[in-house]
């Protein structure tokens, strides 16, 4: 699902991309790839090593872009963003019991339910301090546990 660098390095510190997410979700999920011959992005080229995991993730409306036809797919992921794409890859129901758990994702947060879903089914926690902060990147070792736990709940 997740593979290293060129050099041999795995680089768990690193933050994780929109298309690294996009890649690692559709491989998770074993879904085929989809070969779309004009991109749903403008700036997802054909051409992009991602392209058509892309493509695939947004195929099972798992990403939906930027209002301005654009991806960003070298954008790193934010924390409130993962939660939404995992829900929405592996289906789950939108489950906001016993939120909100952070004190920084109230109910007006446009990723709350997602956050609260993620939650509810042991996929990401939060900080010490009753925190999520779902503006913070995700790291490569962040994104690897997040998706494990996905896969096995």
């Amino acid at each position: 699902i997740i593979s290293g660098y060129s050099d041999g390095t795995f680089r768990p510190g690193n933050a994780a991309t929109r298309g690294q997410l996009a890649k690692m979700i559709v491989v998770a999920r074993g879904w085929p790839l989809a070969n779309p011959a004009r991109p749903s992005f403008t700036d997802v080229p054909t051409s992009y090593p991602f392209y058509r995991y892309i493509e695939t993730a947004k195929s099972h409306g798992v990403i939906s872009g930027y209002s301005d036809g654009t991806f960003r797919p070298g954008n790193t992921v934010t924390r409130g963003q993962i939660c939404k794409m995992v829900v929405s890859a592996f289906g789950w129901a939108i489950n906001t019991t016993g939120g909100p758990h952070f004190s920084d994702v109230p109910r007006a947060d446009p990723f709350y339910s997602y956050v609260e879903t993620a939650v509810n089914h042991n996929v990401v926690s939060g900080y010490g301090d009753g925190t999520f902060r779902p503006g913070n990147p995700v790291t490569r070792a962040q994104l690897s546990k997040i998706l494990y736990q996905a896969m096995n709940p």
